[in-house]
């Protein structure tokens, strides 16, 4: 049961991770669009 939770949180944490990287590169590669326009 614990080994379950503590799955579940680690995977959130990855998923959390993964959109903040996501978000960050968006921005990122927008922000190069919008510069070379």
């Amino acid at each position: 049961m614990i080994s379950l939770m503590f799955w579940y949180l680690k995977s959130w944490i990855v998923l959390m991770l993964l959109g903040i990287f996501c978000n960050i590169v968006l921005g990122l590669s927008f922000s190069l669009v919008y510069v070379i326009s």
